[in-house]
């Protein structure tokens, strides 16, 4: 019986977290943008998507140790809003300025868009009890130009928040 092979090398004991978490988001937005010049709108949001998330990663990471495994835990989920959400409950400000935050972080940054779910709803068939059917996210050339836009400004945000 032959050996299984794997792909790729890992690569260990890097030393800056956030740097590497940005250096993946800035590939993964490269690569949205060849994608989007390609028409292929789905798979653009998704890795427009995938870089909001490596982004936000980052910030955490520069305010916490990425080696105490609460914080590896909190920030296991592929969930951007839930991230955003304990990258709010991290930063040292008060109620009232935190609630200020998160209010411009949804009307402002996210334009009140939901990207919870976008990591799976872009590459899955998701089964509907209500409907009784399977049922595909459709992704046109808008909802790809929102998700990178959204993307610029939370990239502006997370730079601000690098000064509270």
């Amino acid at each position: 019986m032959t050996a299984r092979k794997f792909i790729g090398q890992l690569r260990y004991n890097l030393s800056d977290i956030p740097g590497e978490y940005r250096t993946l988001a800035m590939h993964d937005e490269r690569i949205a943008g060849i994608l989007l010049n390609q028409g292929e709108y789905r798979h653009a949001t998704y890795f427009l998507v995938q870089s909001m998330e490596k982004h936000v990663r980052a910030t955490i990471y520069t305010r916490v140790d990425p080696n105490n495994a609460y914080y590896r835990e909190r920030t296991r989920t592929h969930d951007v809003d839930a991230l955003l959400t304990f990258l709010l409950e991290i930063i040292d400000v008060d109620d009232t300025v935190r609630a200020t935050i998160q209010q411009q972080l949804d009307s402002h940054v996210l334009a009140e868009t939901r990207f919870g779910t976008l990591h799976n709803d872009l590459r899955y068939l998701k089964y509907s009890d209500r409907h009784q059917s399977y049922s595909m996210l459709t992704v046109d050339m808008h909802d790809a130009l929102h998700a990178r836009e959204r993307l610029q400004v939370l990239k502006r945000f997370l730079g601000d928040m690098t000064r509270l």
